[in-house]
């Protein structure tokens, strides 16, 4: 398509650019350095295995032999999934569908909140507090924000039965883990995905990077890579916008 031809066109224009930046040639460069210098033009993964495979195409065209490219991409820059709204609540009708209660509150806070079934094992009810008005978990290095206020309301409803000295979820943390991955896989999803839809929840209502790093757990590079990719460009456009008369 022509879309298509348009995307491998700036690849082969940002492949030529890497190449007189570093001083390589087409028979010889480093494919480490190459992904890297990728990695600042685009925002996702996805996006940069489709720029290598424009750059491999026009070099076997070329006839120069090429090995396939191996990108290894840790966690910090897997591509972000926005979830919608409506997944949210199709979620919902097949978490009430479970009969347990408790399973169904641990995973509503693996949901909203993106939280391991590990880290749900050690809450107690005195982890839910306020920081002045606003309700929040703190139990140990577990921080959490509760943003929807339907939420909070069941989270006061399902603590009302449970002591202080219990946890408040009572039995195998395993049952969690395998019943939330049934679950999600369902819809294509895992808990990284939903931990970081929290990030971008915190971060559309305006908290600065530290309090969003302090309050979901994740760090500081991924939380960057999620708050440029929902609201900003590339980090090359950035700094190319930002620094144009230099």
């Amino acid at each position: 398509s022509e879309n298509s031809i348009k995307t491998y066109e700036r690849a082969l224009i940002k492949f030529s650019r890497y190449l007189k930046f570093y001083g390589f040639t087409e028979k010889n460069f480093e494919v480490d350095s190459l992904i890297y210098y990728l990695s600042a033009h685009y925002k996702s993964r996805r996006s940069i295995l489709t720029a290598l495979s424009a750059i491999r195409q026009y070099l076997l065209f070329k006839g120069l032999r090429v090995r396939r490219f191996k990108v290894t991409v840790d966690d910090d820059f897997k591509e972000f999934k926005r979830i919608d709204e409506n997944v949210f609540k199709a979620l919902e009708t097949e978490i009430s569908r479970i009969r347990k209660d408790q399973l169904k509150f641990g995973l509503k806070l693996m949901v909203y909140l993106g939280l391991k079934a590990s880290q749900i094992s050690r809450l107690r009810k005195f982890s839910f507090k306020f920081l002045n008005d606003v309700p929040v978990i703190e139990e140990g290095n577990i921080k959490r924000i509760l943003l929807k206020r339907d939420f909070f309301e069941e989270v006061q409803e399902f603590l009302k039965g449970i002591s202080l000295e219990e946890p408040i979820f009572v039995g195998s943390y395993g049952s969690l883990k395998v019943t939330s991955s049934r679950v999600f896989r369902k819809f294509g999803l895992n808990l990284s995905d939903f931990r970081d839809n929290y990030v971008l929840e915190l971060l559309k209502r305006g908290l600065p990077t530290d309090i969003v790093v302090e309050y979901s757990g994740v760090p500081l590079d991924r939380v960057s890579y999620i708050y440029r990719v929902c609201f900003l460009k590339s980090k090359v456009d950035i700094v190319e916008g930002k620094l144009a008369d230099f």
